[in-house]
């Protein structure tokens, strides 16, 4: 029996594909049929980027160049904190305890709270060159590595400008811009010759700009990204390991979870803040089921250019969307069917 709330998920899908629409992406493999809708549409993926992130730590660390063991002083990374912005991160702080941390619990920590100053000190640490330098080895269709809290500051209005005028403004910026002044703010944060004011905040109206500079890809991209890490061959058994780990330790912990999967790993993410007219959310991730000999099952969705009653919708149905296509074979053979009806 199939939920009413993935019927619903299906059901905007299949609306889209009617309209013409090019703001949703489905990309998902069992071994019942692949589902699949715009898949090779380039859209906004929000925190689902963190798997980049999350890979080139994982080489790294199976090749010996970071240990996950050392402890990293967490003024390291608060100097990228955006108060009233980044809540991934203070829901970070707030379950975390002392004055550093271990370098595995800041890479899960990111994958739990998507904390964007946890992802803007790891891609200086793991370098923005070798993450794209992955990307491009895994054969991704994907923009360029940015920093991303630093690309929040690059739309500050440091000219002054009349505010109707500088949202104006605003419309004119292109995402190469916006990643080159990032590497500029980063490295001024970096070394303390900039800080953010506590009372920092962006009206919706720059948030709905920036949510189109964040990194962009296809659900054909991270769909076979996932089928490569629950392949558990592509990577070498150290870096597998570590995948592993990190996802098994934020996915792997409820009871459901514990029942139904011998590994599971997901990244979700949003751009959605109060006023917003343009919010965007993402996932990805990949489920091996217990007593089963088939290869594990993949997904990736896209929403981009969501109102706020759509955003609401999506986000309650999601969960219960990716549920259903993984235990549900006559939901996927009906979804292939009615997609390609």
């Amino acid at each position: 029996m199939v939920s009413a709330a993935s019927q619903s998920t299906f059901s905007f899908f299949k609306k889209q594909q009617e309209t013409g629409g090019n703001r949703s992406s489905l990309s998902f493999w069992t071994p019942a049929g692949t589902v699949s809708f715009n898949q090779k549409a380039l859209l906004s993926v929000c925190s689902v980027y963190k798997i980049t992130l999350v890979l080139e730590y994982a080489k790294q660390v199976g090749e010996g160049i970071l240990q996950p063991e050392a402890c990293i002083p967490l003024d390291y990374v608060n100097r990228y904190y955006l108060p009233h912005i980044d809540s991934g991160h203070k829901s970070f702080l707030d379950n975390t305890t002392g004055d550093c941390s271990k370098l595995d619990s800041l890479v899960i920590g990111m994958i739990r709270y998507s904390s964007n100053a946890i992802a803007e000190y790891l891609t200086d640490m793991l370098s923005p060159e070798k993450v794209d330098l992955l990307i491009s080895s895994l054969g991704m269709e994907h923009s360029p590595t940015l920093y991303v809290c630093s690309s929040m500051l690059a739309l500050n209005n440091t000219k002054d400008l009349p505010y109707d005028e500088y949202v104006q403004y605003l419309q004119t910026l292109t995402p190469d811009w916006v990643r080159q002044q990032s590497f500029l703010i980063h490295a001024a944060l970096k070394d303390k010759t900039m800080q953010i004011k506590d009372e920092f905040y962006l009206d919706p109206n720059i948030i709905d700009v920036h949510a189109e500079m964040l990194e962009k890809s296809t659900t054909e991209s991270y769909l076979k990204v996932m089928q490569k890490v629950a392949s558990e061959t592509y990577f070498p058994p150290p870096i597998q390991t570590v995948i592993y780990r990190l996802f098994d330790a934020v996915d792997m912990q409820s009871a459901f979870s514990k029942k139904l999967y011998v590994h599971s790993g997901a990244k979700g993410g949003s751009a959605n803040y109060p006023g917003m007219k343009n919010a965007a959310l993402a996932v990805a991730g990949f489920m091996q089921l217990k007593n089963s000999t088939d290869k594990p099952r993949t997904y990736s969705m896209v929403f981009n250019g969501l109102n706020p009653s759509e955003f609401a919708v999506r986000l309650q149905d999601m969960n219960n969307f990716i549920t259903a296509l993984s235990v549900s074979d006559y939901f996927i053979v009906e979804m292939v069917r009615r997609l390609q009806a």
